[in-house]
């Protein structure tokens, strides 16, 4: 529960949720004196705040944590020999909370990482299948709520094999990642484009009718034979386009139908884009893709 609403919560508040908490501990330390240690008390803040806020927010938490303990200890009835015993303590706890701080987000930055490299295929720098699944399913679920249309494009690159079997495979991967680059110029920053795999590729258009859908897609068509025929690459696209307007059952259908539209753009000899519009939700309940040799 608390860790769902820090996570949505902004840095600026998480920092001063931690900050106000650390004052509290500090009034409730003079309060108590010398017999109970807060220590942990004052940790667990600066370690939310490292976590759900930042380093930067972490540090300065830190700093905070270290002059709320050292009021705390210089008000309170707490005696020492020599003062600069007081100070040197407020030291080490300054340079526990930065210890805190740096691992904590540090672990924090290394975990959205990793979680964001099983996200992107490694060639392309596109979405990979699993993650598409993720966005696709999020704007079924958007389109169904609010009632709004969306498109998927499912597209395959024809004679891609004579690619890598004449020029070579390093030829193959470049025109993969040319492919992924020339999509995202022709599309909105809110369109996803993903490798699904080999040469095999999806973009999602939110919100998108189709009428918006077909002007789209042809300029991404367009600019990719561009881009195909400048580099001199024997190859050419099957596309299939189906716009939404009712919210489909699962993402798994949505998928087969694309794919099914685009598969009969290659039965009928290659190179071309098909489009259709889903008036009523899918209901085929397949499940699962349907997975045909190209």
């Amino acid at each position: 529960m608390l860790e769902r609403f820090l996570s949505r919560k902004s840095k600026t508040f998480v920092t001063t949720l931690g900050v106000s908490t650390i004052l509290l501990v500090g009034v409730i330390d003079y309060t108590t004196g010398t017999e109970i240690s807060l220590t942990v008390f004052y940790i667990l803040p600066v370690l939310a705040v490292a976590w759900y806020a930042g380093r930067r927010s972490g540090i300065v938490t830190s700093c905070f944590g270290t002059v709320a303990w050292l009021a705390a200890d210089t008000v309170g009835p707490h005696l020492y020999s020599y003062t600069v015993i007081q100070y040197w303590n407020a030291a080490t706890r300054l340079m526990i909370f930065l210890v805190v701080t740096f691992l904590v987000s540090r672990v924090r930055e290394t975990l959205e990482r990793e979680k964001q490299l099983a996200r992107i295929d490694d060639l392309t720098n596109a979405a990979n299948g699993r993650y598409f699944h993720e966005i696709l399913e999020a704007e079924r679920r958007r389109a169904e709520r609010y009632n709004r249309p969306f498109t998927v494009a499912y597209m395959d690159i024809d004679n891609f094999k004579t690619v890598n079997d004449c020029r070579g495979h390093r030829t193959g991967d470049d025109l993969l990642r040319t492919v992924v680059q020339t999509i995202i110029r022709s599309t909105r920053s809110t369109d996803a484009v993903a490798r699904l795999g080999g040469d095999e590729f999806a973009v999602l258009l939110p919100e998108t009718g189709a009428e918006a859908a077909t002007i789209v897609l042809r300029r991404v068509r367009d600019a990719l034979l561009e881009t195909f025929q400048k580099n001199e690459w024997p190859v050419t696209l099957s596309i299939g386009v189906m716009t939404f307007v009712k919210s489909p059952v699962n993402v798994n259908d949505i998928l087969d139908q694309t794919d099914i539209l685009m598969y009969s753009v290659k039965t009928k000899g290659k190179n071309g884009i098909r489009y259709a519009v889903k008036e009523e939700a899918v209901t085929s309940g397949a499940g699962e893709r349907k997975r045909r040799e190209r």
